[in-house]
């Protein structure tokens, strides 16, 4: 249990500090969509995880309203992110699960659309797997699906 709170408090620790700049990673992150040049899908990738870095120290914080504006701009660009640069279904996973939770079924079913409608190459990780059963779920409008996005949106 000790080691537990050990890293509760180094979390809640790097949380703060991140939350200091106030609302900077936001607005990095809706400055950065803008200039990204279109085939740059990695400064679009670096941006973005500081924008889910902010996201999760609002969440440790129990700072909704940080949370909910992090979560907002992300998937106010999810399609754009998904037309443009078409990442891999592992990482389209976490806006769909954000989708979901927030209760934005157009995006859900957009990205869910996208997910199922790839080949999958290669060897068929838990990650590939994790993301095509979501999608699935949602392509059925099977009520439970934001159950299984994880326990963040129990507690926001």
């Amino acid at each position: 249990m000790q080691k537990e709170l050990k890293h509760l408090d180094m979390a809640r620790e790097s949380a703060k500090e991140m939350l200091i700049d106030v609302d900077r990673p936001l607005l990095l992150f809706k400055a950065s969509w803008q200039t990204v040049r279109h085939e740059d899908l990695l400064g679009l990738l670096a941006i973005r995880s500081q924008l889910l870095d902010y996201m999760a120290a609002g969440h440790i914080m129990g700072d909704t309203q940080r949370f909910c504006s992090a979560r907002d701009a992300l998937l106010g660009h999810a399609v754009v992110f998904l037309e443009r640069f078409q990442p891999i279904n592992e990482i389209l996973i976490v806006e769909l699960s954000l989708a979901l939770t927030a209760k934005r079924q157009l995006i859900a079913k957009t990205l869910s659309t996208a997910i199922l409608s790839r080949d999958i190459k290669g060897t068929l990780t838990l990650d590939k797997f994790q993301a095509l059963s979501l999608a699935s779920l949602v392509s059925k409008d099977y009520p439970g699906a934001p159950e299984y996005c994880g326990g963040f949106n129990r507690s926001m």
